[in-house]
């Protein structure tokens, strides 16, 4: 008996306390449920990868759920994302040959704009992604498979931040 009325109270307890499951969206996104995304725009000097951020932010989305993606017609707000920074920095020697580069580091930086079909402004900040690789036997290829995980990272961060209410 009185282990149930424990339980009773600590139940009541509890929901007093405002937890609540799931993605909170910020303010800024109230009342968002479907969103337009845009092929991502390019304004570094590297190629294709415009077309795998878009590839992984619709994908993020899909997983992620709180959004749906849609034509621009059927959507409550475009979120618009322009690719601005893209560096390759060495990060590890290899160990007999100090001027030889066993791993790099690869770093995308992005300025991405949610907006409103009414044209009002609702985010509007920079979002980077980065990730490492080691280069192997094949610079090109390590390289290859480090784009995808960028990409990949970039578009979290980016999905993190509309959908999250932090």
């Amino acid at each position: 008996m009185k282990f149930s009325l424990s339980l009773v109270l600590f139940t009541l307890f509890l929901t007093g306390c405002a937890y609540q499951l799931g993605n909170i969206p910020g303010k800024e996104v109230e009342g968002i449920s479907s969103i337009n995304v845009p092929v991502v725009r390019n304004e570094t000097y590297e190629p294709g990868i415009s077309v795998m951020v878009t590839d992984a932010i619709i994908q993020r989305f899909h997983s992620d759920g709180t959004m749906s993606v849609t034509r621009e017609a059927n959507a409550d707000a475009t979120l618009e994302v322009k690719l601005t920074r893209f560096e390759r920095s060495p990060l590890r020697s290899v160990r007999n040959d100090t001027r030889t580069v066993a791993e790099y580091r690869v770093f995308l930086l992005a300025e991405v704009v949610l907006r409103k079909n009414d044209g009002t402004v609702l985010i509007k900040e920079k979002v980077a992604g980065d990730t490492e690789f080691f280069i192997g036997n094949d610079l090109q290829e390590g390289e290859r498979q480090a784009m995808g995980l960028v990409a990949d990272e970039l578009a979290n961060n980016i999905v993190l931040r509309v959908t999250e209410g932090w």
